[in-house]
């Protein structure tokens, strides 16, 4: 599972985000644009640490360990839910439809993860306990690291791609073009 080398890295996503996506330098290129949206949804997480530690501990109506229980559960349920978008193949005909597909399913795989995170989020508030938000960030790790759309990723879908028997170049596709028949 070689990496395919037209694939761009995480370099221009990087350089995207810090301009708050205006940069002007950086080729639009599909899958750059979901490594930088996947990369604003990591710093999403950076602004919700800083909040809930800003806001501090108060006495909450919500026992701890059943927040936790509930915490666990839905990290389990919505990790299970990245792996099976992780794996499930793309449908489509033209290059355009797998594109298309691939985005559809990172970013769903991308939800689950947050999710994870931001019900540690609020279950800290109930609880009146921040440590139910950390534990939430470090059970939303896993997730987050699934859903990535790495180049490994796009390689297993290449896979899954040609042994469905359809000749679409997935990286060409992210790349916003189609080779020649």
């Amino acid at each position: 599972m070689a990496r395919d080398p037209r694939d761009p890295g995480w370099g221009p996503s990087r350089r995207l985000v810090s301009a708050f996506f205006l940069a002007r330098d950086v080729p639009r290129f599909p899958i750059i644009t979901m490594r930088a949206v996947y990369l604003a949804f990591v710093g999403v997480l950076v602004v919700l640490v800083i909040v809930r530690s800003l806001i501090g501990s108060r006495d909450g109506d919500l026992q701890a360990g059943t927040a936790w229980a509930v915490l666990v559960v839905i990290a389990a349920l919505q990790t299970s839910l990245v792996a099976m978008h992780r794996t499930r193949p793309l449908i489509g005909e033209e290059p355009e439809d797998f594109a298309a597909a691939y985005r559809t399913s990172m970013i769903l795989r991308l939800a689950y993860a947050e999710s994870i995170a931001l019900a540690g989020f609020v279950l800290s508030f109930l609880t009146g306990d921040p440590v139910t938000f950390y534990a939430g960030l470090a059970l939303s790790l896993p997730a987050y690291l699934l859903a990535a759309p790495t180049a490994g990723d796009v390689t297993r879908h290449q896979e899954q791609v040609a042994d469905s028997g359809v000749g679409v170049d997935l990286m060409a596709a992210l790349l916003g073009y189609t080779t020649p028949d």
